[in-house]
């Protein structure tokens, strides 16, 4: 296929049944005018209730654990995008983490095992609440308990936002309200320049990769000061870690610690944050362009 032609491809995105495809601080709605313009017809489904024929498929499903339906019926459609990647809680992505009897003196990071806090599973079980315009009774019922659930989650948590994420002097200095189940706890191994924390964000699509360094006098940010951009590949820890989970777009977030690369999330419905965001300058085109992989 020539470069920059997808002219009688179709794509599909799959989101949630509650999803937002229209959703501005998505990635995803940065490449899509890209993949237009290069001839590409792009069909949005929300849920797996209707088929719609398209050569590749997306799953841009926004919860760590993504039920087993979306691959199924990801699964119909000749090619596919994370259609495998079904659980990215940070106990099943993150090395170094720890339990409350480890032997260790260092620093600790206490996070949510769910990504993002786990707003996105609180924001799916909200909008499920709704009475559903299809006769699912069944799957409506479930939902209205899940949502029960994520408000008692929410309530008793100590960690209502990644604001809450909290960085302890040692495993002793933890307190009892984050030793929880739906908390992991983590070896604080930072990376620094100077006297600044630095956070490394791989972004992807296929065989196309783009490298944002920022740093930041908080040892927990999202959005720093900006020191670096390019295109290019991770260390081969990350690499290693896309190819275990099959994660063919998305974005990580890690530092190099004493040569390591060590590993703070992974996203797969990857948002655009700051001017100086991946999504909002040049390199959508550049990753746009790796759709382009999944079409040999």
């Amino acid at each position: 296929m020539p470069i920059m032609d997808l002219t009688n491809l179709t794509i599909a995105i799959l989101y949630s049944e509650t999803g937002r495809p229209s959703h501005g601080g998505r990635l995803i709605n940065l490449l899509k005018p890209y993949w237009d313009g290069w001839g590409a017809k792009i069909v949005e489904l929300q849920g797996t209730q209707n088929y719609v024929p398209a050569d590749i498929i997306i799953v841009h499903v926004d919860l760590s654990v993504v039920p087993i339906d979306y691959q199924r019926f990801a699964q119909q459609y000749p090619r596919q995008i994370n259609a495998d990647v079904l659980d990215i809680r940070k106990s099943s992505v993150c090395d170094h983490l720890l339990s409350a009897n480890d032997p260790y003196s260092g620093r600790v990071l206490a996070k949510t095992d769910l990504n993002y806090a786990g707003l996105p599973e609180a924001v799916e079980a909200h909008l499920s609440q709704r009475k559903p315009n299809r006769t699912n009774i069944l799957r409506y019922l479930a939902r209205k308990a899940n949502s029960a659930r994520m408000k008692l989650v929410n309530r008793s948590s100590p960690i209502k936002t990644k604001r809450d994420y909290r960085v302890f002097q040692n495993l002793g200095c933890v307190p009892n309200n984050y030793r929880r189940e739906d908390i992991v706890l983590q070896k604080f191994m930072p990376e620094f320049l100077g006297e600044k924390y630095v956070l490394r964000e791989y972004y992807f699509l296929g065989n196309i990769g783009y490298i944002n360094v920022e740093v930041s006098d908080d040892p927990i940010f999202t959005t720093g000061e900006q020191i670096e951009t390019f295109i290019g590949a991770p260390p081969a820890a990350v690499t290693a870690l896309c190819e275990k989970l099959n994660l063919g777009y998305g974005k990580i977030d890690y530092a190099i610690h004493n040569n390591e690369a060590v590993v703070f999330d992974v996203n797969k419905t990857v948002g655009t944050v700051g001017d100086h965001s991946v999504g909002a300058g040049k390199i959508a085109q550049a990753l746009a362009a790796g759709i382009f992989f999944y079409l040999k």
